[in-house]
């Protein structure tokens, strides 16, 4: 990566307008940390090939993982709209939209890169997430379940699969599929703390503490683990110990 970054760089010294250049360079410095520098060279390319896909979509990319999810979205419209045959593309557009609540929206770009793939697992139990905002909770469970046909026991799919149909209501279904994944991987945190969560909901309220122990104590700095156990204490009138 030293050697490809001080070639693009030169490239770019020489000829200031190679969009390319400023592309390959922008993405190398993204994966090195670098995101200001990053949005820099990738803005650049696009200022001087403003239809150029792959440099829209490495735009949404960066600032995506820099945590400006909402100044992303454009990026990746556009990318999508140049070149719309890209699983990921669609994928990364859905996941933006989603994450910043639009969630109609959010779907429906998930459904189009489940159309460019339709026996893609993880396409499948992506549409889980904005179906379950919807509250849409059982065709979310059944885009779990589709998802599992392909890919089965597939840990976070179970998880969110369980999640789901604990809100639903259906809490023996959930605790099958909590149970699925704890068999395969004993000490999973989101799993264990689902467990907690459907204690709480069945009115088993000393288990759900016990566990919430257990999960402060081996995951201290988990929001959820703590989150879980402040429900607990609230449960038992301590609420001072609930408030903490």
């Amino acid at each position: 990566l030293d050697a490809a970054l001080a070639a693009y760089d030169d490239v770019i010294a020489r000829w200031p307008a190679y969009a390319e250049a400023h592309h390959n360079a922008g993405v190398i410095r993204a994966q090195r940390g670098q995101p200001d520098h990053a949005i820099a060279h990738l803005r650049h390319a696009i200022s001087q090939r403003p239809n150029y896909a792959e440099a829209h979509h490495s735009l949404g990319l960066t600032l995506y993982l820099a945590g400006s999810l909402r100044e992303a979205i454009p990026s990746f419209r556009r990318a999508v709209e140049l070149s719309a045959g890209s699983l990921e593309w669609w994928t990364d557009l859905a996941m933006a939209l989603t994450a910043e609540g639009f969630l109609a929206e959010g779907l429906a770009a998930n459904n189009r890169a489940l159309a460019l793939a339709p026996d893609n697992a993880q396409a499948r139990a992506n549409r889980a997430v904005p179906l379950r905002g919807l509250q849409r909770l059982q065709e979310a469970i059944e885009a779990c379940r589709a998802s599992l046909a392909v890919r089965p026991d597939h840990p976070d799919t179970l998880v969110n699969l369980g999640m789901i149909q604990r809100e639903a209501g259906d809490f023996e279904g959930a605790q099958q599929s909590l149970d699925r994944v704890l068999a395969q991987v004993p000490g999973h945190h989101k799993a264990r703390a689902n467990i907690v969560a459907l204690r709480l909901q069945t009115n088993r309220h000393a288990e759900a503490r016990e566990m919430a122990e257990a999960l402060i104590a081996e995951f201290p700095d988990s929001t959820d683990a703590w989150s879980l156990f402040g429900v607990c204490a609230q449960e038992a009138g301590e609420y001072a110990i609930a408030e903490r």
